[in-house]
Parts: structure tokens; C-alpha cells; sequence
């Protein structure tokens, strides 16, 4: 998401810190289906029940998709195809 919208971005830097929050929300998930920093505050303040992953997906494309854009054209992707080098022994041609 981070490449998706970076070259859009309205105030520089501002795609680069959403994605470390996403970053550190991820890893926190990972470890215990929780996140501190997202915070899912239940009726009594506390964190409540595990994050669904879907759930996560769809609230870090919400804020990808909020982040302030520039109203500029659409910038053409591209794609680079190659070999690898590689050395092959001749008897395996």
C-alpha cells in the first residue's frame, strides 16, 4: 500500500509514517491477535477480544485510502523483465 500511495501523497513523509504505525500494529498482532496501538476499547475501557484479520486489512486500506492525495494524473507503472545471470554448466544445457 505504502508504494501505491507514496507518489500521491499530499504532505511528504505522511505515507511513510502511516505505514509504521501499520507496521508496529502488525507486528503486535501477529505476536497475541492484539494490538495496543490500534486499541479496540471495549464499553469498559479495556482492550477486548481478538483482532480478525480481515478486520485488520480492511481498517489499514481505510486509512491508505483517507491519506490526504495530490490531485495529479495517475503516474504509469512499469514493469522490468529479465534474466538473472547465472553461471550453468555447459553439460546442463
Amino acid at each position: 500500500m505504502l508504494l501505491r500511495v507514496r507518489p500521491y501523497e499530499a504532505v511528504p513523509g505522511s505515507a511513510m509514517e502511516l505505514y509504521r504505525r501499520w507496521d508496529q500494529i502488525v507486528r503486535e498482532w501477529v505476536v497475541s491477535d492484539r494490538s495496543e496501538t490500534l486499541g479496540r476499547v471495549g464499553p469498559t475501557g479495556l482492550l477486548t477480544g481478538r483482532l480478525r484479520y480481515s478486520t485488520l486489512i480492511k481498517r489499514c486500506v481505510a486509512e491508505f485510502d483517507a491519506l490526504g492525495a495530490r490531485d495529479i494524473p495517475r503516474k504509469p507503472r512499469v514493469g522490468l523483465v529479465g534474466r538473472d545471470p547465472c553461471e550453468v554448466p555447459p553439460r546442463c544445457e
